[in-house]
């Protein structure tokens, strides 16, 4: 396993991602719960969050989703109580070994079971035509998604203002109307430029509407 070096300021863990190209197809690490991991790079690389362990060991990029592209030379990644799977898409950098799994410490946040008011919408409503929320994200069926739990929390219709972790991502608990792996609709994909961009627009008008309310 190349180098994985860990900075001793603040604990923030840093992978130097450039070393692992080409390194060890096992490489590992862990952080402390929602902590931030950095990868730096230099040349022509990228950063992908796997679907999962097996498209992980296979370097099948199905279901993956760009985290950072080849137009930045470094940026973060966090969890809660799970493990993550990244790896580069360039090329053939992740058979080479360019690829990390990384656990994070802590519990995870469950999606609610229970305690969200009754849906304000007919029961009948078709999730393909889903209410559009600003600034929030699609990602593999699942939305609204936002990049944060404070944003998610924002947005959410009933007195709670809570929310659950989904991947990189965070859903509100209780909307008039979610998409868990069931959305068709055409919002910004999760993880684009574009999205990041909504994201911000999104919690800006969330801070307006608060400070107008």
């Amino acid at each position: 396993m190349k180098l994985l070096c860990i900075l001793a300021t603040a604990r923030a863990v840093s992978i130097d991602w450039e070393a692992l190209h080409p390194s060890s197809s096992a490489n590992t690490e862990t952080a402390a719960a929602g902590e931030a991991v950095t990868f730096t790079w230099t040349d022509t690389h990228d950063v992908w969050a796997m679907a999962d362990q097996t498209h992980y060991d296979s370097c099948d990029f199905n279901g993956a989703v760009e985290v950072h592209s080849t137009s930045v030379k470094t940026g973060d990644v966090s969890g809660l109580g799970e493990t993550k799977y990244y790896a580069c898409h360039v090329g053939s950098h992740c058979e080479s070994g360019q690829k990390v799994a990384i656990t994070w410490a802590g519990t995870a946040t469950p999606a609610p079971t229970g305690g969200c008011p009754a849906a304000a919408h007919d029961s009948d409503h078709d999730h393909d035509h889903a209410v559009d929320y600003a600034g929030a994200c699609q990602l593999n069926g699942n939305y609204p998604l936002y990049s944060s739990e404070a944003e998610a929390a924002a947005v959410e219709e009933s007195t709670s203002g809570t929310a659950h972790q989904m991947g990189d991502y965070w859903m509100p608990d209780c909307l008039e109307d979610m998409n868990h792996g069931d959305y068709t609709g055409d919002a910004t994909v999760c993880g684009t430029v574009s999205s990041d961009a909504a994201r911000g627009l999104g919690l800006g008008m969330l801070s307006l509407a608060a400070l107008l309310a």
